[in-house]
């Protein structure tokens, strides 16, 4: 066997048979490091080398037979298809910016000079504002880049006014600059609600992507040049109008200021005639001189009867025909500070005083009617109540009717309709129909109604639930 299995270790090399202390290294030898494929390296070669000297040839193997290829065939001549040339991709494509209201809050912009401050029951949208108070600057800026559609755009600002000092302040847009103090006596020496201000700016002015805009304030004693927000909101164009249109305008609008002037005279006279400044409000003149200044806009919503508490729609052309529009596109705008989950909506009735109709009995309801309250949820107009979660707003109204706000503390329409107790923390623009006698709206001239949520008026800031309306052409 072992003759068949090795090499002889006398036919070895004298140097190599030295390899193996037991002269021969047999087919299955291995170590603990290696395998046997070395060892039977080292015996094939030893088995060529003793081959070569001892004469005898290795086993040649058969040969192998020639493989043939198989027969090839041409394949037909073919047109090679046609490749368009590779280009670059290109980038997608960005969406154009909407043509829609852009609110800024001062907080968020580039600020100079200015720190973001927060003071409680301020009111303060998103919470916050910036202020010159505490820091070495005696003024500073605000910048920001407008990201809307190009297009006219309404602007305002909001900002305290208080009364411990006459700061001034600018508003950059482009190249328009717009000046003006803080000298408004409104009762308040610190940023509270009493004296949070919203300014028109630019009944319209021109926009593009891109344009910056900038809020700049100087501080003077104790007054802080404290701002809050600049909002933008779209302006249509309106059709030129004709002559015989601008008559009807005229007419129109005279009407309007005559029936202004006869309920700031019946305001004056009222045994009741202590106002609240509403939140937000801009109080440079007294109510009666508000109510008795030039005739209102048509494109105004908040009606100048009941304090500027309804949504009067009755006469809006905002096309400007001479008719009274068949529908508008209405645009709210929710925003809450209040720990309840309140909704907020609309209903419709008959005139100022808050008269409505049940559509079921046909039975005329005045507010503090029994039935009132039921009925004027019931009758709501459910596409437009609201929530803090709601944001912005959009729907159709059909022109020709006056809409009254209403608040369900911490609940639902629905819920109100079928809980007594929800029914009762159920609170309207008409101090008769809410069950504790407190008048828990207030509206004011910049088309913003503020509301209180608790009962008796609670702490009566009237930040509970804020909700402002733009109409547009439908």
């Amino acid at each position: 066997f072992r003759k068949k299995s090795s090499t002889q270790p006398e036919d070895w090399p004298t140097t190599e048979g030295f390899f193996d202390v037991f002269k021969y290294i047999p087919g299955s030898e291995f170590t603990i490091t290696e395998t046997v494929g070395p060892n039977a390296y080292a015996t094939g070669y030893f088995a060529a080398h003793s081959a070569k000297a001892t004469g005898n040839s290795p086993v040649t193997p058969p040969p192998t037979p020639p493989i043939t290829p198989p027969p090839t065939t041409t394949p037909p001549t073919t047109t090679p298809p046609v490749v368009p040339p590779v280009t670059d991709p290109q980038p997608p494509t960005e969406p154009a910016p909407a043509f829609s209201r852009r609110r800024y809050e001062a907080e968020d912009l580039a600020l100079k000079g200015f720190e973001k401050e927060k003071i409680r029951g301020a009111a303060a949208s998103a919470g916050a504002m910036i202020t010159l108070e505490g820091t070495e600057a005696r003024w500073g800026r605000a910048k920001g880049i407008f990201d809307g559609a190009d297009g006219n755009y309404k602007v305002t600002v909001g900002y305290y006014d208080e009364n411990d000092g006459r700061a001034t302040a600018q508003v950059k847009i482009g190249r328009e600059k717009t000046t003006f103090r803080w000298d408004q006596n409104l009762g308040s020496d610190t940023a509270a609600p009493s004296s949070r201000v919203r300014k028109v700016i630019h009944d319209s002015i021109a926009l593009k992507t891109g344009d910056t805009f900038e809020l700049v304030a100087t501080q003077n004693r104790e007054e802080h040049g404290r701002f809050d927000f600049i909002k933008f909101a779209p302006v249509k164009s309106a059709p030129v109008k004709s002559d015989r249109s601008a008559a009807l305008t005229r007419n129109r609008a005279t009407k309007a200021a005559a029936a202004a002037q006869e309920m700031a005279a019946q305001a004056l006279t009222a045994p009741k005639a202590t106002t609240v400044a509403a939140e937000g409000s801009m109080p440079e003149t007294s109510p009666a001189a508000d109510q008795t200044a030039s005739a209102p806009a048509l494109s105004k919503l908040v009606s100048a009867t009941a304090n500027n508490l309804l949504l009067d729609l009755s006469t809006i052309d905002l096309n400007q025909d001479g008719e009274v529009d068949a529908q508008v596109t209405a645009t709210f705008e929710a925003d809450s500070m209040a720990r309840y989950n309140n909704t907020v909506g609309f209903y419709a009735v008959e005139d100022a005083q808050g008269t409505l109709v049940d559509t079921l009995t046909g039975k005329t309801l005045s507010p503090g009617d029994a039935d009132y309250s039921r009925v004027a949820l019931t009758q709501r107009l459910s596409k437009l109540d609201m929530t803090r979660d709601t944001g912005t707003l959009t729907s159709q109204l059909d022109g020709g009717q006056l809409l009254a706000p209403f608040l369900v503390a911490n609940a639902t329409a629905e819920q109100a309709i079928q809980s007594p107790a929800n029914l009762k923390r159920t609170y309207f623009a008409f101090a008769e129909a809410n069950a504790d006698g407190f008048q828990h709206v207030q509206g004011s001239s910049d088309r913003t109604l503020s509301f209180e949520d608790l009962w008796g008026g609670g702490d009566q800031n009237f930040t509970d639930f804020m909700v402002s309306t733009e109409l547009s052409i439908a």
